[in-house]
């Protein structure tokens, strides 16, 4: 019998507003990706919402890039990202924290360009990072079982803001009727979002990993909601997003009859560092 052989994985778990992220710093294959993800993600080992992969070659003019488990996009992950840069230079050249804001270039799978984030450490191990989002692709409002929902596509991952309150299985039904009308190409991801006006409510399927996560916060959902919100009103918007894991801004700057401008930001704390034995 051929002996298998264990997998140590060196990893960084961070807490974006609760949407548990796993950044995996050790190179792996990309065909690897998703089984080791669910792997992480399971309650018996690291767990958390997602997974994402260092990117053993990142583009040119950036400090870190990453691969998120379905290739997707992912606003908190980036974010992440960013915060582990800054705690990992603190150590060698550590400084007072809330003394100074320091920016970082992070590519992500599912979009082309590398986003633009700038960090300022708050406290032993939270960060408060500010990312510069990629515009969406389209904007449009559709209807689904009378409801008022907006189809915000950004490159990686489409987001479907559903505006209003909803019951617990108000909200099932529309997560599965959306996902049936609306089939994704491999390598993409939806969200279905609820949002009342002041509290967001973000379940994200992830096709590749065959993943539906109520996830506790999303960041690219909030910036979603953002751009729609400035579509509906025809102006600049600004919103605190509560979410089950805590709040993350995000702000669009309407100019011209469309978002010229997406950001989103909030705290990140960086729970956990170790090695996984999968």
């Amino acid at each position: 019998m051929e002996k298998q052989v264990m997998k140590q994985l060196h990893f960084v778990k961070t807490d974006p507003a609760g949407n548990t992220t796993i950044l995996v710093l050790d190179p792996i294959p990309a065909e690897e990706r998703s089984r080791m993800a669910r792997l992480l993600m399971a309650p018996a080992s690291v767990s958390a919402e997602q997974v994402a992969f260092a990117d053993a070659e990142p583009p040119r003019f950036c400090d870190m890039g990453i691969c998120m488990m379905g290739g997707e996009f992912c606003g908190n992950a980036v974010r992440s990202a960013a915060a582990w840069k800054l705690f990992d230079r603190e150590r060698w050249q550590p400084s007072v924290p809330g003394t100074e804001r320091i920016s970082f270039e992070i590519s992500c799978t599912g979009i082309e360009h590398n986003v633009h984030c700038t960090v300022q450490q708050t406290g032993q191990s939270v960060f408060d990072v500010t990312a510069e989002m990629p515009l969406p692709l389209s904007v449009e409002r559709i209807r689904m079982e009378m409801q008022e929902i907006w189809k915000v596509r950004f490159s990686g991952i489409t987001h479907y803001c559903c505006c209003g309150t909803f019951s617990a299985e108000e909200k099932a039904n529309l997560v599965r009727a959306i996902l049936n009308a609306y089939p994704m190409a491999s390598r993409e991801a939806a969200g279905v979002l609820f949002w009342d006006g002041t509290v967001l409510d973000p379940f994200v399927y992830v096709k590749d990993t065959d993943t539906l996560v109520n996830e506790s916060s999303c960041g690219s959902g909030t910036a979603a909601v953002a751009a729609c919100m400035a579509f509906r009103t025809q102006q600049s918007v600004h919103i605190d997003a509560r979410q089950t894991g805590g709040m993350i801004s995000g702000e669009a700057v309407w100019h011209n009859g469309k978002v010229e401008r997406l950001q989103i930001g909030g705290p990140v704390r960086i729970t956990a560092e170790g090695i996984a034995y999968l």
